[in-house]
């Protein structure tokens, strides 16, 4: 974990970043488009999960990371986020 923080710590600000970016698209049209399973996806969706892997990346570089917006990453470590 970078510097001291604590992983209750940095789950706290993944939180805190997701609302942010929510909030920032709440009643602002939602660019609603459909993957190609007919599922739907928003603006919001994408730059959330971006932000978050970035995130875990920046302080897990080794973990994997699985999201529904974007493709798998494969890590070296044991550790996968979902």
């Amino acid at each position: 974990m970078p510097g001291s923080m604590k992983l209750d710590d940095f789950l706290h600000d993944l939180a805190e970043v997701a609302g942010a970016i929510s909030r920032r698209h709440f009643r602002q049209g939602h660019g609603l488009v459909y993957k190609s399973d007919k599922t739907p996806v928003t603006q919001a969706d994408h730059e959330i999960e971006a932000a978050l892997r970035a995130m875990i990346h920046q302080a897990f570089p080794d973990d994997s990371i699985i999201g529904e917006e974007f493709d798998a990453h494969h890590g070296g470590s044991a550790y996968t986020w979902v």
